[in-house]
C-alpha cells in the first residue's frame, strides 16, 4: 500500500513537472550570463511564492519556501551557501500560513517573516541557526520589514511604523524610519521608496524613464531606455522596483512569460551598475545584500523546478 502510494505520488509530480515544462538555463548558464553562482533548488517546490534575502557577507542566502518535496512539510527555511554553491541548511518551519515576505539582519542570525495577508497572522521572528521561533511581532500587515545594521531592532509597519527588539520582540523606543513601499501608483507608473522615507524611485510606463527623487529636490532622470534597442522588445512587459537594504543599489526587473531582464543603479549618483537577461521568471523574488556588492535572484521554471543565481556588482 506504501509502494502504491508513493508511485502514485511521484506520478503526479512528474506530471506537474513536465505539464510546465522544464524551461531552460541551468547551472552551466552561468558562462553565457556571468552570474557568480546558480544552485539548483532540490529540497523545495519553490514556485513565485517563494521569499529570499541576502546577508551581509554576500555569501549566506535565505530561502523561505511555502511548499516542500515532502508530504508532512509545508514551510522550510533553505539557507545556501554560493561560495559552495549548496544547500548547508534546512530548517522546519511551523508556520500557521504561508509565507509571503522575509527580512534577514545583516549577520545571518536572525529571520523576520511575514505571513499571507489574509491569515491576519504576527511576525515570526526565527532563530536561523536552528529555525525556532523566538517572538511574535503583532504587525500581521507590514510592508515594512528591515533589521537594524547590529540586527538588534526590526523594523516594521504600514501606515505607522514600529520598531522592536531583537530577539525579545518587545517594543523599542528609539527614532523610527518612514515605511519602504513599493506598489504600483497608477496606469503610469511605478515607485518604490527606500525605508527612511529619503529616496524615491520611479519608472514610467509611458516615456520609458527610470527617476530618481530625493527630499526636498528635483527629480533626476537615471535611465532613459526610449532609445535603447537593447530595451525595446521590453517595453511593454511588467516592472518591479526593488531597493537594497543599505538603500544604496536600485534594481529594475522586467518579466516577460519565461525570461527576466535585471537592470541596477547606484542611487547616490545614478550610475548604472549592471544589466543581465536571464531565462525565468523573477518578479519580486530578487535581494540585494547589504554594501551592495551582490545580488542574488530566483528563476522560476516551474512548480517544481527554481534556481537561486548570484551576480556581482562592481
Amino acid at each position: 500500500m506504501a509502494i502504491a502510494a508513493s508511485l502514485i505520488v511521484a506520478a503526479i509530480v512528474g506530471a506537474i513537472f513536465f505539464s510546465f515544462g522544464t524551461g531552460s538555463g541551468s547551472g552551466s548558464d552561468c558562462k553565457a550570463t556571468g552570474c557568480t553562482a546558480t544552485i539548483p533548488l532540490v529540497n523545495v517546490f519553490p514556485g513565485l511564492d517563494t521569499s529570499l534575502a541576502v546577508a551581509a557577507d554576500g555569501d549566506t542566502v535565505l530561502v523561505v519556501s511555502n511548499r516542500s518535496v515532502s508530504l508532512d512539510v509545508k514551510y522550510s527555511l533553505n539557507v545556501y551557501s554560493l561560495a559552495q554553491q549548496r544547500e548547508i541548511a534546512r530548517r522546519i518551519l511551523d508556520l500557521p500560513a504561508p509565507a509571503h515576505r522575509l527580512a534577514v539582519s545583516p549577520q545571518g542570525d536572525w529571520a523576520a517573516i511575514v505571513l499571507d495577508y489574509m491569515a491576519n497572522q504576527p511576525i515570526h521572528l526565527i532563530r536561523v541557526a536552528d529555525g525556532t521561533r523566538v517572538s511574535l511581532i503583532p504587525d500581521p500587515i507590514s510592508p515594512l520589514l528591515r533589521f537594524s545594521a547590529d540586527g538588534r531592532v526590526l523594523f516594521t509597519g504600514f501606515t505607522k511604523r514600529h520598531a522592536w527588539q531583537v530577539p525579545e520582540g518587545t517594543p523599542w523606543n528609539g527614532a523610527v524610519p518612514s515605511a519602504e513601499l513599493n506598489l504600483d501608483h497608477d496606469d503610469d507608473i511605478v515607485m518604490a521608496t527606500t525605508w527612511s522615507g529619503a529616496v524615491t524611485a520611479t519608472w514610467h510606463k509611458k516615456n520609458f524613464k527610470l527617476s530618481v527623487m530625493r527630499a526636498g529636490g528635483p527629480a533626476q532622470v537615471i535611465a532613459d531606455l526610449a532609445g535603447d534597442p537593447a530595451f525595446a522588445a521590453w517595453r511593454s512587459r511588467r516592472v518591479q522596483l526593488v531597493i537594497s537594504p543599505d538603500e544604496a543599489t536600485l534594481a529594475a526587473v522586467w518579466l516577460d512569460d519565461s525570461n527576466s531582464r535585471i537592470s541596477l543603479w547606484r542611487l547616490a549618483d545614478g550610475t548604472h551598475l549592471r544589466t543581465v537577461t536571464v531565462s525565468g521568471r523573477v518578479g519580486r523574488q530578487i535581494a540585494v545584500a547589504p554594501g551592495s556588492r551582490r545580488f542574488a535572484v530566483l528563476r522560476n521554471f516551474s512548480v517544481t523546478r527554481s534556481e537561486l543565481t548570484a551576480f556581482d556588482l562592481p
